[in-house]
């Protein structure tokens, strides 16, 4: 289990992050993607993931067992091409967060995480935010809340559910940097490119966000951005933020 210190504010923390460790960090336009180095231990047996899941109750053990018939069943891959994809990108206008993943035989190994500044927005974030706790602690922040019941386990169950079929799950409960919880609908897209110079496929993951506008706030990211680097509100102290995208953040194994 992870130590609550190294929550970003009340941000849990991605469980991708319990796999992958990152590599470096980009800001491309409105979009800031995250780079994962490839595992470096074996992966976990299927069987034991199904069994570990099933102590959740057998609505969890199900919804994952779909999901993982699905992610290797060839004949269910939606394909597209990469200029498709783009334009599908393109065309979004809701804060939206997704994974690129390499499918190698019977793996799928997740190299890079990206999202968009109104996906920040509505968490009560910016990049340069995102950036530093990145590098410092080697986590990255989602905005799912889970309560101390096992209410966590049905939300667990719904991210392998939007994983299997490309639906909607209404009434998820998010959570912002400053502690406060919004229904949000989250919408799911997955769509697979083939490359023929390493002939395997691609899947690009898509989450998109549909909340109330009352939650994206400039003003709440200010503030947020101030509190975090324990500043005063003055517009000549914001500090520079710098990386190296050399640097390996922390590897996190559960």
């Amino acid at each position: 289990m992870y130590n609550h210190q190294n929550q970003l504010g009340e941000l849990n923390i991605d469980f991708y992050c319990y796999n992958y460790k990152i590599n470096k960090i980009d800001k491309k336009g409105n979009l800031v993607f995250v780079t994962f180095d490839p595992i470096q231990r074996q992966f976990t047996p299927v069987e034991n993931v199904v069994e570990v899941l099933s102590r959740g109750g057998e609505n969890l053990k199900k919804s994952f067992e779909k999901l993982n018939h699905k992610k290797l069943d060839l004949s269910q891959y939606l394909v597209m091409k990469e200029s498709d994809f783009f334009n599908f990108q393109n065309t979004i206008d809701k804060p939206y967060i997704g994974y690129i993943s390499k499918v190698i035989g019977d793996q799928v190994i997740t190299q890079q995480r990206f999202m968009n500044e109104l996906y920040l927005n509505i968490i009560g974030i910016n990049s340069d935010m995102l950036i530093h706790y990145a590098m410092d602690t080697g986590f990255l922040p989602i905005p799912l809340y889970f309560s101390e019941n096992n209410l966590n386990l049905q939300y667990l169950s719904n991210f392998f559910t939007l994983n299997t079929f490309n639906k909607s799950v209404n009434n998820m409960e998010a959570c912002n940097y400053n502690g406060q919880k919004f229904p949000a609908q989250i919408t799911f897209h997955n769509y697979y490119c083939y490359n023929e110079v390493e002939q395997c496929y691609y899947e690009y993951l898509f989450f998109i966000w549909d909340v109330d506008k009352k939650w994206i706030s400039k003003q709440r990211v200010q503030e947020n951005y101030f509190n975090y680097f324990n500043l005063k509100n003055d517009p000549f102290s914001q500090p520079q933020i710098y990386y190296n995208s050399t640097q390996r953040c922390g590897y996190r194994n559960i």
